[in-house]
């Protein structure tokens, strides 16, 4: 969230000091504090050093403009590599010591929704690395249904609070998972992944933005595997040219 708001230049006219970052970590040690000095280690890191993925170093040095269908894999990606690294960091201070200052294990109700954008925020890489995860490698009925709820209310907390690039990052995990390029290796997963797709378009189409592109391509899929059935159009010409 950090590396985003301090280097990308749409949030020039907003950007995060370290005051502000100190107060989005506060009580995050198991209800306890951070040093103060390593936060501030960590935001003078990341603000003289922008994290820049391997795969997005050429086309940065060439000064090329990313495709839309490059800066979502990229999201996807960095969503991945950053998850890795905050969860690292995190085993990290569970093994120093631990105090249960400000923690009495009573559940507050919030009452309002004032904080839940600034949560998802610092939460939402690794939740698709969680949702991930079992999407890819489980089957079981119950398992994929609790995924994909996950991505369906990750998808709608994005587009109510218009955060693009977690958005596309969910979207674009979705569409990946359609299988739909390759239909001899589709599952019946895979099927539900295209429903809530669908389903999302239809209920959250106004919040979609620049997601739609996933999914009209999924569209089109769709149409071409109707034409085939048809006989309108053979299997050969269903083939989706990568790139």
């Amino acid at each position: 969230m950090l590396n985003t708001d301090q280097h990308n230049p749409q949030a020039a006219k907003s950007r995060m000091v370290k005051a502000d970052f100190v107060k989005n970590n506060k009580g995050i040690n198991d209800g306890a504090d951070i040093p103060i000095e390593i936060l501030h280690g960590i935001f003078d890191e990341i603000h003289n050093n922008e994290i820049v993925l391997k795969d997005e170093q050429p086309a940065l040095g060439n000064q090329e403009i990313l495709t839309a269908k490059q800066r979502k894999e990229a999201a996807i990606i960095a969503a991945e590599d950053l998850a890795k690294r905050s969860e690292a960091l995190y085993k990290g201070m569970l093994k120093g010591p631990k105090t249960k200052k400000g923690v009495d294990g009573t559940f507050h109700t919030a009452i309002s929704s004032g904080h839940s954008k600034a949560m998802f925020e610092n939460a939402w890489m690794s939740m698709l690395t969680g949702l991930s995860g079992p999407l890819s490698e489980f089957e079981h009925d119950e398992v994929i249904q609790t995924v994909l709820e996950g991505f369906r209310a990750a998808v709608q907390i994005s587009g109510v609070y218009d955060l693009d690039l977690e958005k596309s990052a969910f979207i674009g995990t979705l569409a990946k998972n359609t299988f739909l390029s390759n239909v001899a290796e589709m599952k019946l997963k895979h099927t539900r992944v295209v429903k809530v797709l669908l389903e999302l378009a239809i209920s959250d189409g106004n919040n979609l933005r620049t997601s739609w592109e996933d999914i009209l391509r999924c569209v089109s899929q769709l149409e071409k595997f109707q034409l085939v059935s048809s006989g309108a159009l053979n299997e050969a010409e269903l083939r989706v040219p990568r790139g």
